[in-house]
């Protein structure tokens, strides 16, 4: 692999750029946190885990509790005090850490300008990803601690195709981010058990002078102690606590490109809300499948054709990670039962595969049907970026628009004459994010919310309606009528008549 790139700076204004789309989203990312109400699973972690005693973080095993995450949120809520913004201070930093990470890594794999913005927007911009820089799960800090490891694992790898010695700070400060980004998040022990393998790998593989074991202990064992210190939860494995994700690839590739392309449109742009931008949107998976594969097969006949060079390197590179990151899901899959990653929870694979677009995107460049195949990536990529802007969202999370009214539905029920024997039923789903506000507010006259079943005998009921079939028959058998719907969620509270 040669060496990094020195950009021929142009690289000021581009770097201007990225600066200013960093600062837009951050500031983006801050107002969402502050106004967004907390959802059933950002509630059910800090309900269960972030609020409780330090025993409690660090041994208890459960999908809901990620360790590292969990006690970065008790430590700000101890702090600063229980809020929307405390909450959610350890995800925005690690929104943060992203976008600083790709920044640079873009910086590092892309000579031409546009390239390097359109990768950088695309892998920042999507309403999946904002989204989960924001809702306070450890999936951005998880993501800013991998990007940030795979930024100086590559960097590390360039130096020892150098012959150059590894510096120990360096090869620590790469392990220790593969560990933090798995304590942060578990869902992320692929990519990142991946990421080390794939380096101790090369770096055994390309330099004849460094010791076998003294590599692997530098590689391996900070990653280790983080677990130890940082995880121990990890330890208590139970395959069964992890009961979100897929039971097949084909599941599993679905579910993340429906989250990174499905149910888009041209929002307050009707005009274009046709039935052929309709195909077109639904088509985005497959054509950057196309420029992938067309810009792959490139990269691969100039490597047999002239040999290896920055850019094939930089391919092989991420398409190892990718595929080591798939093999190793298989193998848990078979040996453990954990299940395939499924939307979220293949959140990493974004990035990567962004990257991955990006160098094959650069690689269509030339000159008679690769120019008009450039123009045509280039399309792609700069109208898949407007759709991911024009649908981004300021009121609520996608996929969660059941809870986004969930503090103005609270704040109403503290108006009623509500006491602590007051029977109130709700749908279940919304018995977190309730209990939460209870906590916030400091209600000891507010009866804990529950997840029972409905009676028809309670005074106030909390329903989603527009999400709930149940809901739905249970108002009209119960004649149950509205005294409050919220705007955005259409969630209610209603009032038996009776």
């Amino acid at each position: 692999m040669n060496a990094i790139n020195t950009r021929p700076d142009s690289a000021p204004n581009r770097t201007l750029l990225a600066g200013l789309l960093i600062f837009f989203v951050f500031v983006l990312n801050v107002y969402r946190a502050l106004n967004q109400s907390i959802t059933h699973d950002e509630a059910l972690s800090y309900n269960a885990f972030a609020s409780q005693n330090w025993r409690t973080i660090f041994f208890s095993f459960n999908s809901n509790n990620h360790v590292l995450h969990s006690a970065l949120i008790r430590i700000s809520t101890t702090l600063l005090g229980l809020s929307h913004l405390s909450v959610r201070l350890p995800a925005l930093i690690g929104g943060l850490l992203y976008m600083a990470a790709m920044e640079r890594i873009c910086r590092d794999f892309f000579i031409q300008r546009n390239t390097y913005l359109l990768v950088l927007s695309a892998s920042i911009l999507s309403p999946f990803v904002l989204d989960y820089l924001v809702i306070a799960r450890g999936y951005s800090l998880a993501l800013g601690f991998l990007m940030l490891a795979f930024l100086i694992g590559r960097r590390i790898i360039v130096s020892v195709s150098k012959q150059e010695e590894i510096s120990n700070s360096q090869a620590i400060l790469f392990s220790t981010l593969c560990g933090l980004s798995v304590a942060a998040n578990l869902a992320f022990a692929f990519p990142a058990t991946a990421l080390l393998i794939l380096l101790l790998t090369q770096i055994i593989w390309t330099s004849q002078r460094i010791n076998f074991w003294k590599s692997t202990l530098k590689i391996l064992l900070p990653a280790g102690l983080v677990q130890i210190i940082l995880n121990p939860a990890i330890f208590k494995f139970n395959s069964q606590t992890l009961y979100f994700g897929a039971d097949n690839w084909a599941a599993s590739i679905r579910s993340i490109s429906k989250a990174v392309f499905g149910g888009y449109d041209f929002g307050r742009f009707a005009q274009f809300n046709t039935p052929t931008s309709e195909w077109l949107l639904r088509s985005f998976p497959f054509l950057f499948a196309l420029i992938g594969l067309l810009g792959g097969v490139l990269i691969l006949i100039s490597v047999l054709s002239k040999g290896r060079d920055r850019v094939s390197d930089d391919w092989i590179f991420v398409f190892s990670l990718l595929s080591l990151t798939i093999t190793l899901s298989i193998i848990a899959f078979y040996l453990f039962g954990a299940l395939y990653p499924f939307e979220r929870t293949g959140i990493y694979f974004v990035p990567l595969f962004v990257l991955l677009l990006g160098m094959s995107y650069e690689a269509i460049a030339g000159n008679g049907w690769r120019k008009i195949l450039h123009w045509f990536a280039t399309a792609t990529i700069f109208i898949t970026i407007l759709v991911f802007i024009v649908n981004t969202r300021i009121q609520s999370f996608r996929g969660r628009e059941y809870d986004a009214g969930s503090q103005e539905i609270y704040s109403m029920l503290r108006t009623l004459d509500i006491k602590k024997n007051t029977k109130i039923g709700i749908n279940w789903l919304m018995e977190p994010s309730l209990n939460f506000y209870r906590n916030l507010y400091g209600d000891s006259f507010m009866p804990r919310f529950t997840r029972s079943a409905l009676s028809g005998e309670e005074e106030y009921y909390v329903l989603l309606p527009l999400h709930s079939k149940e809901d739905r028959q249970f108002i009209s058998a119960n004649e149950v009528f509205t005294v409050f719907e919220d705007s955005i969620s259409q969630a209610i509270i209603g009032k038996a008549n009776n």
